[in-house]
C-alpha cells in the first residue's frame, strides 16, 4: 500500500493510476539493506507485481489479502490508517474483507431484481477462491470459480437476507 502512494505522489496528480506507464512493474519498494555491524543486507527492490503476486498470494496463498491491497483506484479497498502488523494480522484482513464485502459502492446485490453486481476483483483474482472455498455440488449452474466466489462472499455478507438470496441461486 505504501508503495501504491508512493507511486501515485511521484505521478502528482494522476487522473487515474493507468495513466501512468508500467505503474505496477517499477521498482518502487526497498528490502534489506541494513547498517548492523553483524549483518550487512543487500538492498532489493521490488515492482507492486513482484510483491502481491510473487509473494504475498502465491506464498501466504489467502484470498483475504486482495482486500487488503489497494490498487489506486475507487474501486480498490479503502486504504487503512494502520498499518497491516504480526499479531493482529488475521483479524485486519478478516475486517477489511468483511468491509469490502459488504460495501453497497463496490458490491450490489438486489434481491427484489434478482440481480448481483460484484466488484471486477472477484473476476479477477477468482481463482485464488478455488483453494479454500470450492463450489457447492449440489449446484451445476455456475463454474467452480464462480461457485468458490459466491461461497466466500455469502461468508462476509453481514445482511441474512442476502445470505439467503445467493444461496438460493436465483439470480443472474
Amino acid at each position: 500500500n505504501a508503495g501504491v502512494i508512493k507511486l501515485v505522489l511521484a505521478h502528482y496528480p494522476p487522473k487515474t493510476i493507468m495513466n501512468i506507464p508500467g505503474f505496477w512493474d517499477q521498482q518502487v519498494v526497498e528490502f534489506g539493506g541494513g547498517q548492523s555491524v553483524s549483518s550487512q543486507e543487500e538492498k532489493t527492490i521490488y515492482s507492486l507485481n513482484q510483491i502481491e503476486n510473487g509473494y504475498l498470494r502465491s506464498v501466504f496463498r489467502d484470498e483475504k489479502i486482495i482486500f487488503a491491497l489497494s490498487k489506486g483506484s475507487r474501486g480498490s479497498p479503502r486504504l487503512r490508517q494502520e498499518a497491516y502488523t504480526g499479531p493482529h494480522l488475521e483479524g485486519q484482513l478478516y475486517l477489511a474483507t468483511r468491509e469490502f464485502a459488504n460495501d453497497q459502492t463496490k458490491n450490489q446485490i438486489e434481491v427484489g431484481k434478482k440481480k448481483i453486481i460484484l466488484s471486477r476483483l472477484f473476476k479477477w483474482y477468482g481463482g485464488d477462491f478455488l483453494i479454500n472455498w470450492g463450489d457447492f455440488p449440489e449446484e451445476n449452474r455456475w463454474d467452480p470459480q464462480e461457485m468458490a466466489v459466491l461461497s466466500f462472499f455469502a461468508h462476509y455478507l453481514e445482511d441474512p437476507q442476502k445470505v439467503q438470496f445467493l444461496k438460493e441461486g436465483t439470480y443472474k
